[in-house]
């Protein structure tokens, strides 16, 4: 009897920690979740809460939108990096959208100052840039082209397109910050190639569309620094600058466009 008793406690004993150590793998499992840039099924599989697909596809890629917050803006709209767009709001008279210079930023670029000696004063007066003059000048990103909205402003700073390379046709892209998303997003909407930079033109080709020459600074969102400007005259290019300032570094710079980086390392209108 005594023989027997002991064979049972050693097999409950066995079977109870073959059931713990299963508890413990699905414990242990619960907790991961899909980073970006990896395939997704659902929201709540993706660390970001954003799995970014097609109605008429199962699966799509993780992404993080940004925030108005996080790129500086407070008015206009943004692309959110996942292929959407984001409204920062409105300005109230007499401030406008970018019209301190800054994208996205309310302010106003007329300023006076007046300068006094004994007998003379002296006025000076900045003018805000006339919009549609088709001359770009300090504080607007364009003024006139392919390219350009009818408030002066690039429709996008991450241009990109989606094409098959069999048959006519072209679908937006833009917003995606590296080529990987950008691909992905083409693949869930039924396109095989990507085109980054590229533009959908009215006989469904896919473009990259010159500019007229505009400077762009990278802007770390942290401390408000540069870390680089340059200046870029078509859509190829413009998508190249936004990558390496904000996909390459995660999003921890932003795109500043009619800026440049000025010997204080700090984003001024150009």
């Amino acid at each position: 009897m005594k023989r027997s008793l002991t064979r049972r406690v050693a097999l409950f004993v066995t079977m109870l920690t073959a059931a713990l150590i299963v508890v413990g793998w699905r414990v242990a499992g619960a907790g991961t979740c899909i980073r970006d840039g990896q395939t997704c099924r659902t929201n709540q599989s993706c660390c970001s809460g954003v799995c970014v697909k097609s109605s008429r596809k199962s699966f799509g890629t993780c992404c993080t939108p940004t925030t108005c917050a996080a790129v500086g803006a407070n008015c206009g709209m943004i692309a959110d990096g996942c292929g959407g767009t984001l409204n920062c709001g409105t300005c109230t008279l007499p401030q406008t959208c970018g019209g301190g210079g800054t994208p996205y930023v309310c302010g106003s670029t007329t300023t006076t100052t007046t300068t006094t000696t004994t007998s003379t004063i002296t006025t000076t007066t900045t003018l805000a840039p006339v919009c549609g003059d088709g001359i770009r000048e300090v504080g607007e990103q364009c003024d006139g082209g392919a390219y350009c909205s009818a408030s002066c402003t690039l429709p996008s700073l991450a241009p990109g397109c989606c094409q098959d390379g069999s048959t006519s046709g072209c679908a937006d892209a833009s917003g995606w910050s590296l080529d990987y998303y950008m691909y992905n997003y083409c693949l869930s909407h039924g396109w095989t190639t990507n085109v980054d930079g590229g533009v959908c033109s009215q006989a469904g080709t896919c473009d990259i569309l010159p500019l007229q020459p505009v400077p762009l600074c990278c802007e770390s969102n942290t401390d408000g620094t540069c870390s680089h400007d340059g200046t870029v005259s078509n859509t190829g290019a413009l998508w190249w600058f936004f990558n390496h300032c904000e996909g390459i570094t995660n999003r921890s710079y932003h795109t500043v466009p009619a800026a440049t980086c000025d010997p204080a390392g700090t984003c001024v209108p150009g």
